[in-house]
Formats: C-alpha cells, sequence, structure tokens
C-alpha cells in the first residue's frame, strides 16, 4: 500500500511536470506567430524621428521658493517602551473585541 501512494505521487508530480512543459511551450509559439503576423517589409518601412536638440534655448533662472520642505521628520527615532505585560493585554483587548 505504501509503495502504490508513493508512485501515485509521483505520477502525479510527473504529470503536473509534463503539463507546465506543455503549457509554456504552447506561450512561446502564440508569441512567435504573433510576430510572424508583421511583413518584413512594414518593419523596415517603419522609420524613427530624430530628437531635435536646440542649443539655443536654455534656462537662466530657476526658482525652489514654492517647494515644500517635506523632509523635516526624516532620519528622527522614536523609542517606545513596551514590554511583556503591555503586549498581553494588548492579545487580550483583541480577544474579547473579536470573541
Amino acid at each position: 500500500m505504501m509503495s502504490f501512494t508513493l508512485g501515485f505521487v509521483f505520477a502525479i508530480g510527473y504529470a503536473l511536470g509534463r503539463i507546465d512543459t506543455i503549457v509554456s511551450m504552447l506561450k512561446k509559439k502564440e508569441s512567435d506567430s504573433f510576430v510572424a503576423g508583421v511583413n518584413r517589409e512594414q518593419k523596415k518601412s517603419f522609420t524613427r524621428r530624430a530628437v531635435d536638440i536646440d542649443e539655443s534655448k536654455f534656462v537662466t533662472d530657476v526658482s525652489t521658493t514654492s517647494l515644500k520642505s517635506g523632509g523635516a521628520s526624516l532620519g528622527t527615532v522614536t523609542q517606545t517602551k513596551d514590554d511583556i505585560s503591555s503586549a498581553t493585554n494588548k492579545l487580550a483587548q483583541l480577544k474579547k473585541a473579536k470573541g
């Protein structure tokens, strides 16, 4: 009976592994067929536009006065003193509220 159970578990694991392999192969074929649908002529006809950089324009005045300072509390450390009795009291309150 034990060998039958081990054989059955092995067979299920093997089948799941094969299914995973088959599914991944099918997904790959689907993605390949999508790419194959585009003609090479269409790919070659697509041209990218060059980025135009105008060197005659530049920024002279940058003002940061309207920006809000939000990093004042960064780096501050708060310490709390919790002991076992307060933790058990909190747990008891949660159990009362739940139950």
